[in-house]
């Protein structure tokens, strides 16, 4: 079984870089622990389209991202999706990513369907739109880092 985690996110637009953080922390977390899995954790700014290349030959993919929600009640929320097959639900790109997710993911499956993963777990932290240019998370968003990685880890876990 081999899993790739992979961190989301735009290192110049404060929130939205959270993926990237947790992918770090997750690093540091993951080198301490003995796995029967092999476990890939890996950081990207790219779009959907190459983050979806990406995929290829792994079992399972973890991807950590933000959504964009807007209201202030949301700020920080973990909202996981199971992104099974051709499931329409999610085809709306939540993210300030151009490209959706689930169509980046159906074109990787068409050009390789041997080798892309069969399970997709994507997991969003509700952001407000950033605004500016900052490389700093906000502190609301920065207390969310460990609860984020417990949960990737709690996902690893169930396949170890």
């Amino acid at each position: 079984m081999k899993v790739l985690v992979l961190g989301v996110g735009n290192p110049t637009l404060g929130d939205d870089a959270l993926g990237l953080y947790v992918a770090r922390e997750l690093r540091e977390e993951i080198s301490r622990k003995k796995l029967k899995i092999e476990v890939v954790i890996e950081e990207s700014s790219l779009d959907w389209l190459t983050i979806a290349e990406k995929m290829v030959d792994y079992d399972k993919v973890i991807l950590i991202d933000t959504a964009v929600v807007n209201e202030e009640k949301l700020v920080g929320r973990i909202f996981k999706f199971d992104l099974k097959g051709s499931d329409e639900r999610y085809e709306y790109s939540y993210t300030l990513h151009n490209l959706s997710l689930q169509s980046a993911i159906k074109i990787i499956r068409r050009l390789s369907p041997e080798e892309t993963p069969e399970k997709v777990i994507l997991i969003l932290i509700g952001i407000i739109e950033p605004k500016e240019f900052s490389n700093r998370l906000s502190p609301k968003i920065k207390r969310i880092i460990p609860r984020v990685v417990k949960e990737v880890l709690d996902e690893i876990s169930k396949i170890n």
